[in-house]
């Protein structure tokens, strides 16, 4: 997969732009927390039973996710590009997820630890 062509920063402002009306200083602290990652075709980003402790916004690719039910798969959402994802429950309750987050072919997203974005709201 080639390098990341979006920084940081574009992500950042695609998101103020999208969700949020955001000063400079807001911006900055956004950008400083985002973490880059790729991921090839079919790999696993959230797997069954892990805590999902990120917000993921996807950049490039396709993300599906899903969970099983009486031994068959149920696709509950398709993450396109410029679309956010999470596994809601696992993340808000920090309880292990019964969904599983997969990348359908070579993806880019960006993830907004929740830690990190509850620590800059404090700020």
């Amino acid at each position: 997969m080639p390098n990341i062509p979006i920084t940081t920063r574009d992500v950042a402002r695609e998101l103020a732009r999208r969700y949020s009306t955001m000063t400079h200083d807001e911006l900055d602290l956004l950008e400083s927390i985002l973490v880059p990652m790729k991921f090839a075709k079919n790999e696993m980003i959230l797997r069954e039973g892990e805590t999902c402790t990120n917000i993921y916004w996807v950049v490039r690719g396709l993300v599906r996710q899903f969970y099983y039910k009486n031994e068959k798969e149920l696709t509950e959402y398709m993450a396109v590009e410029n679309s956010i994802m999470m596994s809601i429950e696992s993340l808000f309750k920090e309880k292990p997820s019964m969904q599983i987050m997969q990348a359908l072919e070579p993806t880019v997203i960006y993830a907004m630890p929740k830690a990190e974005l509850e620590a800059v709201a404090m700020r």
